[in-house]
């Protein structure tokens, strides 16, 4: 086993969803692992980050490539919190042991404002939903022809949908 080394970083995998992740990065377990932070950790709803119980109690053992993610925000909600709260960069220390006893600590800066230029994705409402639906019904009628016979409708990608037998 070798040296566990246990990273607290801002997650933005999820743009425009800001994540508290905790992560051992090293090849060893990390025991008793505790944290400390240097103001409430908040969410733009009031919820405070800070104060669940797994940061609380602690971890242990943090296994090699474990990881937890806790959902903080959306970014922009987070940002004009912090920016009314005029907050400064969270910060939060984390501590922990290896198998031998050795002992580590580590400071680190949780600054979700670096993210604030980054375009993630965007979201996919439901009148994004309505135009593809409508986009795609445009032209098509009930299938039925004249003399009752199904009639060909271009299908996505281009194929047709031809008519059938016994319609």
């Amino acid at each position: 086993m070798g040296r566990p080394m246990v990273i607290v970083r801002t997650g933005v995998n999820s743009l425009p969803q800001v994540d508290l992740v905790v992560q051992n990065v090293g090849p060893g377990p990390a025991k008793g692992v505790c944290f400390g932070f240097s103001a409430p950790l908040e969410a733009s709803d009031g919820s405070v980050l800070s104060e669940l119980s797994v940061f609380g109690r602690g971890l242990s053992p943090l296994e090699p490539g474990a990881k937890i993610v806790c959902y903080r925000d959306d970014l922009g909600d987070l940002l004009s919190h912090l920016r009314t709260d005029s907050a400064t960069a969270d910060h939060v220390t984390v501590r922990y042991t290896d198998l031998t006893g050795n002992r580590y600590e580590h400071d680190w800066d949780i600054e979700p404002a670096v993210y604030e230029d980054i375009r993630g994705p965007g979201r996919r409402g439901v009148d994004d939903l309505v135009r593809a639906v409508e986009g795609l019904s445009e032209g098509v009628t009930d299938g039925r022809g004249d003399g009752g016979r199904p009639t060909a409708r271009r299908l996505p990608g281009g194929r047709e949908n031809g008519p059938t037998e016994g319609g």
